[in-house]
């Protein structure tokens, strides 16, 4: 997933505390890039299958909203 989101405290664990909470297993995590607004990351997620990460993906954007 690559994600973009506002660059503050503790933003980044409240995505990775979904993901765990989905049951998705994460994996590779790469900043692309950051500024004082917003961070972008490149984030591999493992799930069941196909319908499971799409489940967590989900699940993510429900943070945002």
């Amino acid at each position: 997933m690559r994600l973009t989101y506002p660059n503050e405290v503790g933003m980044f664990a409240r995505i990775v505390q979904v993901i765990g909470q989905e049951g998705g297993d994460l994996g590779a995590v790469d900043i692309v890039s950051a500024d004082r607004k917003a961070m972008t990351r490149d984030v591999t997620v493992q799930g069941r299958d196909e319908s499971h990460v799409e489940q967590i993906i989900e699940a993510v954007r429900q943070l945002s909203a």
